[in-house]
């Protein structure tokens, strides 16, 4: 169970710092919460929606470089 840190403290292996939300099991999350250091967080059990995958992207090709034309000689006066 999730629960929000409202005093920072140290049970057993768990601890918490203030502000933080951590998961711990039930029983813990209750005694924590009635002894006044976190508060559970309850989230709605909202029915869940099939989440649909994300269009790929449309594949843009790539820019061909333009091919240089080579340079005319400079003619030079004699």
């Amino acid at each position: 169970m999730k629960i929000k840190v409202l005093k920072t403290f140290v049970s057993g292996r768990v601890s918490g710092t203030k502000g933080e939300i951590i998961n711990v099991p039930e029983a813990k999350a209750n005694k924590l919460a009635a002894i006044g250091f976190a508060e559970k967080i309850i989230t709605p059990k909202a029915s869940v929606a099939p989440v649909q995958p994300e269009p790929e992207p449309e594949e843009i090709p790539e820019a061909t470089p333009k091919k240089k034309t080579a340079a005319k000689p400079r003619k030079t006066k004699k």
